[in-house]
């Protein structure tokens, strides 16, 4: 019973988060991660822009969120894995480029 429950809670999941890509950005989850992971490097990006504002200042005055939309946080884990490869988030710090 509680494995029935799971996976009808997983599906009805998957089904909300196909239905908000598919309205905020124009694809499902499942026609395109690569895209879907682009966002949310880019939030992670934002992230890292806001605290380095809070503590330390404008960090670039050309960097911008690229979408309207945040990415659902459970898939924020697609952003990470550069961002683990790399070892840092590679921001674009131009001070003063407006």
């Amino acid at each position: 019973d509680i494995e029935k429950r799971e996976e009808i809670y997983d599906s009805k999941f998957i089904e909300w988060k196909n239905q908000y890509y598919k309205e905020k950005f124009g694809y499902t989850f499942n026609d395109n991660k690569d895209e879907i992971r682009d966002v949310c490097e880019n939030y992670l990006e934002g992230l890292q822009w806001v605290l380095l504002y809070y503590f330390r200042g404008i960090a670039s005055w050309s960097w911008y969120f690229r979408y309207y939309y945040a990415p659902k946080i459970s898939d924020i884990k697609l952003g990470l894995t550069k961002v683990l490869k790399d070892g840092k988030i590679n921001l674009d710090l131009k001070k003063g480029v407006i």
